[in-house]
């Protein structure tokens, strides 16, 4: 009888374990899939009522199993520096509401998921698999990739660049080999979508992969081969399989190159007679007929971060960059270091961040020095 007991209680122990080592893993997948369902039918999804409950497990998870240590201090100060911002920005300049915030809450709290736990490589690599399927899918029955989704084809290769990260991220947090494979597809899809600087962005992943995934510091006799190697096959398949999309690529290139005139013209507006309010608390973008003709849209990451954080949340970003391109560098942890930047460098002609859905691994990849074993001496704020 006591054995009996013992077991079950054994039992019980051991699927608590499960539940919360593996519960952030399911959370940021459920995130995802949500938000791959909401692309194709946005007018009938409550999207901010649903990001409400992945608000709630994410904070509940964070603040009750794991808790916030002092160690976390930084990241917790930076997010609330940018709280403030946005309140201010909500208050005075208006290009958000207060309820919106829901949203700006919730990336919050799946950054910190994300930090905090060690995400499932399995997990995260059915969420990639289930991902892969849903564009191949639509490649094999011919789909136009700019009738997807209700917005621009352009999400296609963010959202394959998150997924991608996502599964970098768990092997990295769980000391496995990176491997080249997620970058590869990534390229793939994201020469199906056509869009310039999603291609582009994810064929840097990939070499980068290729160049920086092992221990090795030097580039060997052995690398270069693959790499070549490598292009060949993707010229094949790209000459063969993607022809028409990779030529529609290079056209868009080399008649727009990577920012088009609307995107550099929607640049030079903002700042166009800027004050020091709008610096301060970001710049009011309907005043502005071109902003109000792509409905406040700024087409620019940085831009959407002054206007809906203002000053605060630039500075909150910028020291954040700092610290952690610092720590990369000193650790030479290239490989983070460069997928870090060429996801920078991604958002720069789209708002797939700062307040949108690349934000979990944009912040992971800006405060992930939180990512260490927990220490017993470790001070519960």
């Amino acid at each position: 009888m006591i054995n009996i007991k013992n077991n079950f209680l054994n039992k019980k122990n051991s699927l608590k374990v499960i539940i919360e080592n593996n519960a952030p893993s399911f959370f940021i997948v459920g995130y995802y899939f949500f938000y791959l369902f909401y692309l194709q039918n946005p007018s009938e999804v409550p999207f901010l009522s649903i990001a409400s409950v992945f608000l709630i497990l994410s904070l509940v998870w964070i603040f009750f199993v794991k808790k916030i240590y002092k160690k976390d201090k930084f990241i917790i100060a930076c997010m609330f520096v940018m709280t403030i911002g946005y309140f201010l920005q909500v208050y005075f300049i208006k290009n958000r509401s207060f309820v919106f915030f829901i949203l700006v809450a919730t990336y919050f709290s799946l950054g910190l998921l994300i930090i905090k736990s060690k995400l499932n490589i399995n997990i995260m690599k059915f969420s990639f698999i289930v991902h892969v399927l849903f564009f191949s899918i639509h490649i094999i029955i011919g789909d136009n990739p700019n009738e997807l989704f209700s917005i621009s084809q352009n999400v296609i290769s963010s959202i394959m660049m998150v997924q991608c990260t996502i599964v970098y991220i768990s092997e990295y947090q769980n000391g496995k080999n990176i491997t080249i494979l997620p970058a590869l597809i990534t390229v793939l899809i994201s020469a199906w979508a056509g869009g310039r600087a999603g291609f582009l962005c994810s064929l840097l992943i990939l070499f980068s992969v290729i160049i920086f995934s092992k221990n090795k510091k030097e580039i060997t006799i052995g690398k270069i081969m693959f790499i070549v190697s490598l292009s060949i096959v993707l010229l094949v398949l790209i000459k063969f399989v993607f022809s028409d999309f990779f030529i529609q690529i290079l056209n868009r290139l080399t008649d727009q190159g990577i920012v088009d005139s609307v995107r550099s013209e929607l640049i030079e507006r903002y700042f166009y007679r800027i004050s020091l309010e709008d610096i301060i608390l970001g710049r009011n973008l309907a005043f502005d007929p071109l902003y109000r003709f792509v409905s406040l849209n700024t087409h620019n990451s940085y831009l959407q971060l002054h206007a809906i954080y203002g000053l605060f949340g630039i500075i909150a970003i910028f020291f954040g960059l700092i610290k952690q391109i610092s720590i990369y560098i000193k650790s030479k942890n290239f490989l983070l270091l460069f997928i870090l930047i060429t996801i920078l460098i991604r958002i720069f002609s789209e708002t797939h961040a700062f307040t949108n859905f690349m934000d979990p691994i944009i912040y992971w990849l800006i405060f992930n020095y939180n990512c260490q074993k927990e220490d017993i001496t470790n001070e519960i704020l």
